[in-house]
């Protein structure tokens, strides 16, 4: 483990109380605002599951048999 990285981590273990505080989605959320490739990466994973689970129900309710996706 290099010095820096050594030094990260004993400040997030001291200050493990602030941490504790912060809302991991809404930190996630603007890291993938900030960049367009983030987000042409990150939302096309975020919305292709509930559209997966809405073509599947869509096509069982069809009677199709074959899968989507």
């Amino acid at each position: 483990m290099t010095q820096k990285r050594l030094n990260a981590v004993s400040v997030c273990h001291t200050r493990q109380d602030i941490l504790d505080n912060i809302n991991i989605d809404h930190l996630a959320t603007e890291f993938v605002e900030r960049s367009q490739i983030r987000l042409n990466i990150f939302w096309l994973k975020h919305w292709l599951s509930p559209l997966r689970a809405i073509l599947t129900f869509v096509t069982m309710k069809l009677g199709y048999p074959f899968n989507v996706i």
